[in-house]
Order: C-alpha cells, then sequence, then structure tokens
C-alpha cells in the first residue's frame, strides 16, 4: 500500500494481541504498509500491551514484535522522536495543535504525536494519510484539525481489519470474523472469563436434571456471545438472574457483575459482525 497509515498504541497493541504468534499474519501485513509510526507510541504498546492477561507464548511473541517493529521502521526512517516531530512542524504549530478550536488536549501522549506526525507525513508525501486509533475520545478531539490541515481521516482497527480484507488475497472472510470475535473478547476479558464458566457448566448438563428454560437461556447465552448479539445477551442474562436466581449460573453471572460494555469499539465490532452476515464486502482479489 503507497498510502501513508500511521497507527496509534491501542491499535498495534489490539493486533498483536488477537495476531496468531506462529503465523503472524496481522505484524506480516501491516508491515507491508507505508507505515509512520511516532515513539512515543513504541514506548506506549511496550508499557501498556499486557495491562490484560496474556499467555506465555503472546507475551513472548508480543514482546519480539515490539522489537521487531521498532528495526522494521528505524532503517526507513519512519519511526520518529517526539523532538523531531515538533522540529519538523514547529513548536508553535505544536501548541496549537493542543488547544485548536474550543477545547483543550494537554497530554503529551501517542494519540497527539500521531496527530503531529499526520501533518508531516500528509505534507511531505503530499498525501492524506490514514491514522488507526482506538482512543474515542482522541478522535473526536482531533478530527476537527485533521479536517481544516486537510491531514486526512481516522479511523480504528476494524477499518483496518476491513481495509487488510479487501486488499489481500490471502486475507479471507472466515479470517476476519475470526478476528473480529477475538478482538470482542480480547477487550472484554472478564466477559470472556464468564462465558467459559457457563461453558463449564452446560458441558456438565444431564438431560434429566435441567430445566429446558435454564438450558435455552444458557444456549441463548453462549450463541448471542459469539454471534456478537448484545441485546440477545443482554435478555439471556436478564431471563437466568430472575427466573433462576438459586442455579450455578446465575451464581456465576452474579460474581461478574456488569460486563456488557458498550463501548464505540464493541459497537463497531458487532454492527460489522452483523453486517457481515448480511453484506459482503467486495474485493477483486
Amino acid at each position: 500500500m503507497s498510502h501513508p497509515v500511521i497507527l496509534d498504541a491501542c491499535t498495534i497493541i489490539n493486533l498483536l494481541r488477537i495476531d496468531d504468534e506462529n503465523e503472524e499474519f496481522l505484524y506480516n501485513h501491516i508491515i507491508g504498509l507505508n507505515l509512520h509510526v511516532a515513539k512515543k507510541v513504541h514506548e506506549e504498546v511496550k508499557t501498556n500491551f499486557n495491562k490484560n492477561p496474556l499467555s506465555e507464548n503472546q507475551q513472548e511473541y508480543i514482546d519480539r514484535c515490539i522489537v521487531r517493529l521498532y528495526n522494521d521502521l528505524i532503517p526507513q526512517n519512519k519511526i520518529y522522536t517526539n523532538e523531531d516531530i515538533i522540529k519538523n512542524i514547529t513548536r508553535k504549530l505544536f501548541e496549537e495543535l493542543k488547544t485548536y478550536g474550543d477545547k483543550s488536549y494537554q497530554k503529551e501522549n501517542g494519540e497527539l504525536f500521531s496527530t503531529a506526525l499526520g501533518l508531516i507525513v500528509s505534507r511531505s508525501e503530499d498525501d492524506k494519510i490514514w491514522f488507526y486509533t482506538d482512543d474515542k475520545p482522541a478522535t473526536e478531539y482531533f478530527m476537527p484539525y485533521f479536517c481544516y490541515q486537510q491531514i486526512g481521516t481516522i479511523m480504528d482497527t476494524v477499518d483496518l481489519l476491513i481495509y487488510l480484507y479487501w486488499t489481500s488475497p490471502d486475507f479471507d472472510k472466515k479470517r476476519l470474523e475470526k478476528y473480529l470475535q477475538d478482538l470482542y473478547s480480547d477487550i472484554n476479558q472478564p466477559l470472556k472469563r464468564m462465558i467459559n464458566e457457563v461453558q463449564k457448566i452446560k458441558d456438565s448438563f444431564s438431560n434429566n436434571n435441567i430445566n429446558n428454560g435454564l438450558r435455552r437461556n444458557v444456549n441463548d447465552l453462549i450463541d448471542s456471545y459469539y454471534n456478537l448479539d448484545i441485546p440477545k445477551m443482554e435478555n439471556a442474562i436478564e431471563a437466568i438472574k430472575s427466573s433462576y436466581t438459586s442455579s450455578k449460573v446465575a451464581t456465576v453471572i452474579s460474581k461478574y457483575g456488569n460486563l456488557l460494555i458498550n463501548s464505540p469499539l464493541i459497537i463497531r465490532i458487532c454492527k460489522t459482525k452483523k453486517d457481515l452476515n448480511k453484506y459482503e464486502v467486495f474485493k477483486l482479489k
């Protein structure tokens, strides 16, 4: 891809956490993009990638990818220090970026430096850039500046997965759906653990000792989780909590509390998964 791409820490982390550590499919595809990364983002990836639990293999894989990402980008001069970014756009423009419009953005984090980097790359490559981040407040703050300066557009990890799908011959629909499911599960680790516990209880059901209504609601709960159907999941949880309070399943659900986090990224994942069941994403290859 010749179009310039900038990735924020949260998107890099999300991609690496759902990647296959043996196949390295997503890493190999993102490194093949016309990729530019602020060093501040690289530092945030190193600091934050293991805030949610990881297997030993995942930990080793992401450790390795963090080093590889730096080594892959530095020879091409596509990883940029904070000092270089500020120097290239001037301190005046950098401060303007933090106070653009009626709001104020005082955190000198990866999103800020990525936006400043977007301004540099758009001018140096005479092209609009695609900036991928899952930070909704940062997106809302910086989008007007992107429009005013005609830097490009801001999208999220779901958008990037869809782009990789339709531009890559080896990226099929089954793989796309799997990554969406894995991303959904990884974002909400407690919900994933709850479903795993409920599945174990379901596996222990015998044909004779389980109420049919409870069995039906447990099936709905598990199916809705894997189909990313949040309303159906909410209905199943409510039915179990209200009608089968003494069951082991209700005890597990109560232990985890309110888990149905409707974050902007989760909403995007669920809508995209639903749309994929009705509409094909057109690809020529």
